[in-house]
Order: structure tokens, then C-alpha cells, then sequence
């Protein structure tokens, strides 16, 4: 499984997170596989891992997932595989850009930029918390348009078979630095 290194990727896959705010400019995707440094295990289920890595010689945080696709069967892995090329070409400044794919034959990688953010629902609970107005209306409105803009992308990629882009609510929306 491989992809165009010219296309212009970005995304995650099934339990993606939402990006509220632009991620930011990254360099173009790598054609190649490069060498991924643990930071740190950021969440792992069966099958299914996520990791904060550095990538390159400038170190840049990357999120490098794991999906074991050794115990699927041949038309789930292809199902799987087809998903993830049509998220690698998915294009929108919500959702973290892919920079590396790869298929071994038991487990697929994909390699994205680090959205630095805070969890939307950690910011509700705070602002509750503390009795704080964080989520005032305009800011409420702008993530939810946000949201939108990643999921109107996420609908409307090119795909034989529709993409599921799993639960979206506060505890699965990052919402960026800048707001």
C-alpha cells in the first residue's frame, strides 16, 4: 500500500480527533519512512495504538498509529487500507495533516501532525469548575463551525464506500492553541 507523494494528504482514521482550530503549515508528507522517536504511548486498545513521536532531524511531534490488520479478514483489511489512501488525500485545515503510510501486511502506520489543544471536553469541565465564561457564544459558535468544516471534508471525500468519521462530541474534539 502505498501513495502519491505529490497528493497533498491529511487526516486521521476511525477514532479520529476533530481538530477545532487549523493545525497550522507543515512541511510537505514524506515519500519515505522516516525514523519515528517515542515521546509517549498516548492511547492503545486492542488492535489499535497511538503514540506522540518526534520525526527528523528538527524533531517535530508527530502521532504515529498502529491498526493491526493481521486478524482481519481480506475484505475488511482492504476496506481498511482504501479508507485510510482516501483520508491521506483528504484536505482541510481541521483535521492533522498525514505525512506517512504504511502497510506491512499485519499492521498499517500512519503518521500525522501533532495538534497541540485541549480536549473540548476538559475545557467545558473547567469552565464549570471554576465558573469561568471560556465557551462564551462566539467561541462556542467557531467551534462548532469548525467542526463542521472537518466533518463537511471528512463527508465529502472521493470514496467507493462511505467514510465513517466515528463520535463526535465534546470528549473527541482538540481544540487548537489558537483558539
Amino acid at each position: 500500500f502505498g501513495r502519491d507523494p505529490r497528493a497533498a494528504p491529511v487526516s486521521r482514521l476511525e477514532s479520529w480527533v476533530v481538530v477545532a482550530s487549523p493545525a497550522g503549515t507543515d512541511s510537505a508528507p514524506s515519500s519515505g519512512r522516516a525514523q519515528h522517536h517515542l515521546v509517549k504511548r498516548l492511547a492503545s486498545t486492542r488492535g489499535h495504538a497511538r503514540e506522540l513521536a518526534t520525526l527528523g532531524a528538527d524533531q517535530r511531534r508527530v502521532v504515529v498509529e498502529r491498526i493491526d490488520t493481521a486478524s482481519l479478514t481480506l475484505a475488511e483489511r482492504d476496506a481498511l487500507l482504501a479508507r485510510a489512501k482516501v483520508l491521506a488525500s483528504t484536505v482541510s485545515p481541521h483535521l492533522p495533516r498525514v505525512l506517512e503510510t504504511s502497510h506491512d501486511g499485519a499492521t498499517l502506520t500512519l503518521v500525522s501532525t501533532w495538534a497541540a489543544g485541549e480536549w473540548l471536553e476538559t475545557l467545558l469541565a473547567s469552565e464549570e469548575r471554576e465558573r469561568t465564561s471560556f465557551m462564551a457564544l462566539a467561541v462556542g459558535l467557531r467551534v462548532v463551525l469548525d467542526v463542521l468544516a472537518a466533518l463537511t471534508a471528512l463527508h465529502s471525500a472521493k470514496s467507493p464506500t462511505p467514510l465513517v468519521h466515528g463520535r463526535v462530541g465534546p470528549r473527541h474534539i482538540l481544540v487548537g492553541l489558537d483558539g
